[in-house]
């Protein structure tokens, strides 16, 4: 029917906006103890970012690191 058809349609629409992502990437302390694909959270003023880890720099000696995460289109631009 067409009401099946509109739910299902909505349903995989959803599902399509909720899975795009966007990579940012974060300078911060060198944490040798994170690895990809855990999930690290930022606390920003005006908002928190939390996102699967994708890319790690470790420079030597240790200070600072870049880490790239993935965070949901939806989480990202709702600030």
């Amino acid at each position: 029917t067409q009401d099946a058809a509109d739910t299902d349609a909505s349903t995989a629409l959803a599902a399509s906006i909720s899975g795009r992502v966007v990579t940012v990437t974060v300078t911060c302390p060198a944490n040798p103890a994170l690895e990809l694909d855990d999930v690290m959270t930022v606390v920003q003023p005006d908002r928190t970012l939390a996102g699967q880890v994708s890319k790690i720099s470790l420079p030597i000696p240790l200070s600072t690191m870049t880490v790239e995460m993935l965070v949901p289109r939806s989480q990202f631009w709702a600030a």
